[in-house]
């Protein structure tokens, strides 16, 4: 699903590169989460032998599983505020991890056609940013756009539920476990103490 809430003359733009040209509506990287966020690895293929880095494999795999739901920028690990500069410098370092010539003579096991696949797309992506002024101006004005309004919702969301917690408190309710996690109640000292004593 792309972002579809920006200037209609950059979606219209952008609408001639198909999905190149489409931002998806939310970023992939979540605020307080790494790279990956939650994604989960499949072990059984991470943990296959063959000439990668465990960070390369997790690179490789989280790429593949993620075309065109990860926007350009994201995907060199860039802000839509990057230059052409930035743009060169992370492909520079992107191809020397993932290019057929780097990779020739390693044994990639499992990763051998996921890891052709994630340098043609980053390829791809590197050459409408830094050869098409007119696309990465657009494309990061939406990616821009999308960011500011994600955020947006989020601190909506976050004052909706600090205004909820409010008024349960305010009730005397207390509120989810979930909210207690980390911390311990007098109940659950007490609690503790009863069956260290029954023990």
């Amino acid at each position: 699903m792309w972002f579809d809430q920006a200037d209609v003359n950059d979606l219209t733009l952008l609408a001639q590169y198909d999905v190149w040209g489409g931002v998806p509506a939310i970023p992939l990287r979540l605020p307080g989460l790494g790279r990956y966020g939650r994604y989960q690895f499949d072990r059984t293929i991470l943990l296959q032998r063959n000439d990668l880095t465990v960070a390369q494999r997790r690179e490789v795999m989280f790429l593949a599983d993620h075309f065109h739901r990860i926007d350009h920028f994201e995907f060199f690990e860039l802000g839509p505020d990057a230059d052409e500069r930035a743009l060169r410098k992370a492909f520079f370092h992107f191809s020397k991890r993932f290019h057929p010539d780097v990779l020739r003579e390693k044994n990639l096991g499992a990763f051998t056609e996921h890891a052709q696949l994630v340098f043609e797309y980053g390829q791809q992506a590197n050459e409408l940013l830094t050869t098409d002024e007119s696309f990465r101006q657009a494309y990061a004005r939406v990616t821009r756009l999308r960011d500011d309004h994600f955020r947006h919702q989020l601190e909506e969301e976050r004052n909706t539920q600090r205004k909820r917690l409010n008024e349960s408190k305010q009730q005397g309710v207390l509120p989810p476990s979930s909210h207690l996690r980390g911390k311990t109640t007098a109940t659950s000292r007490d609690r503790r103490s009863e069956e260290e004593r029954a023990a």
